[in-house]
């Protein structure tokens, strides 16, 4: 679901929740941000004095500095499946980027180990588990991480319900034991969580077989 909002150029100054008056050009912001399908509370921000827009009743801009939001608008992303969406609005807040109520995330864990592979070939295998700062498992985050020493190359994995990101190697090895290391870059899913590296528990983590 796309989201973005009108704006009806009112000229009333007032304070926020003030009656800012009823006449007006409205504008629309092009800007729409996604929201995923998910429980959790998801944060938006636009600069509003500097987002782009389209005319509804206006001229596609920003004539003066006061007015009130006339509406949010919410339209389907295309090729999406048709469902019915509940959505709950919540708090809004004038001012710099801010979302409070936003648990952060960290990598809770790291197991490494190598994979067997078709004729005595051997890949390597990394497990990330990431969790919020909640203690819950945050699912459908994008983890980006690097191998070395056996291996040298960077991939990424989606975190499954559990949390967990498996990421396989391309690369692959023919000979005795392996050894490698699997250090996360970055952990990323939108809208929903911010990704705090000071809180991990590991960020890398090394393989010896024998």
């Amino acid at each position: 679901m796309d989201v973005s909002y009108w704006l009806r150029e009112t000229g009333v100054m007032g304070e926020i929740g003030d009656d800012g008056g009823y006449s007006g050009k409205i504008e629309e912001c092009t800007n729409f941000k996604r929201l995923i399908a998910c429980e959790d509370w998801q944060y938006l921000h636009w600069d509003i004095p500097n987002e782009p827009y389209r005319k509804i009743t206006g001229n596609g801009a920003l004539d003066g500095e006061y007015g009130t939001l006339e509406a949010i608008v919410f339209k389907a992303v295309p090729d999406s499946p048709e469902t019915v969406i509940e959505i709950f609005v919540d708090d809004f807040y004038q001012g710099p980027p801010q979302n409070p109520a936003m648990p952060t995330m960290f990598v809770d864990s790291i197991f490494v180990r190598h994979a067997n592979l078709a004729k005595g070939f051997k890949g390597g295998k990394a497990e990330v588990t990431i969790k919020d700062s909640l203690g819950n498992p945050v699912s459908g985050a994008t983890v980006t991480g690097t191998f070395s020493g056996e291996f040298n190359e960077t991939l990424s994995g989606i975190t499954d319900s559990k949390g967990i990101a498996t990421i396989f190697t391309t690369q692959s090895d023919k000979g005795g034991g392996v050894i490698f290391t699997f250090c996360v870059d970055d952990v990323e899913r939108e809208y929903s969580r911010i990704y705090d590296p000071g809180a991990n528990q590991e960020t890398c983590d090394t393989y010896v077989s024998e």
